[in-house]
C-alpha cells in the first residue's frame, strides 16, 4: 500500500524519479518513508529529477547508510560528492572542507566518504538522477 503521509507528496506532484521505469516516484517514496521512520526526513527542492532529504537524526552506521544511498542514488556519490574538492574551494561553508580533509581525491571511495562525513556534519543529502 502507497505511503499516503503529506511529506511525500511532493514527490509526486513532481514525479520525481518517474522517468526512470525501473523504479519511479513509488519506489522512492517508500524508500524514504523508511529513512523516515528510522531518522526523521524533511524534503524540499524537489523536481523530476531531484530532491533534498535532511536527516533529523545521524544513522548510527554510516557504512550501511551510505551503502543505501549508494544503491537509491548512486550519482549523488558518482557526481556530486566526487566534486567536494571543487566545492570547497568555492563555498563558505567550512562542512564541505571538512568532508574531505585528509581523503584521496584518487581514491574510487573518495565520494562515498566524504558522503559519510556530509551525513554526519550536516544531515543533508542532495538526491539527483541524471
Amino acid at each position: 500500500m502507497p505511503n499516503t503521509d503529506p511529506k511525500f507528496d511532493t514527490l509526486r506532484q513532481h514525479s520525481t524519479l518517474a522517468h526512470d521505469a525501473d523504479r519511479g516516484t513509488e519506489w522512492l517514496i517508500e524508500h524514504l518513508s523508511r529513512w523516515d521512520a528510522r531518522y526523521g526526513v524533511t524534503l524540499s527542492d524537489a523536481g523530476h529529477d531531484r530532491v533534498m532529504v535532511e536527516l533529523a537524526t545521524v544513522p548510527g552506521n554510516t557504512d550501511e547508510f551510505a551503502a543505501e544511498v549508494y544503491s537509491i542514488c548512486p550519482d549523488v556519490v558518482t557526481e556530486y560528492f566526487t566534486s567536494f574538492t571543487e566545492l570547497a574551494d568555492d563555498n563558505p561553508n567550512p562542512n564541505y572542507a571538512k568532508s574531505i580533509e585528509g581523503l584521496d581525491e584518487m581514491d574510487d571511495d573518495f565520494g562515498l566518504k566524504a558522503m559519510k562525513r556530509w551525513i554526519v556534519l550536516e544531515r543533508k543529502l542532495p538526491l539527483h538522477w541524471s
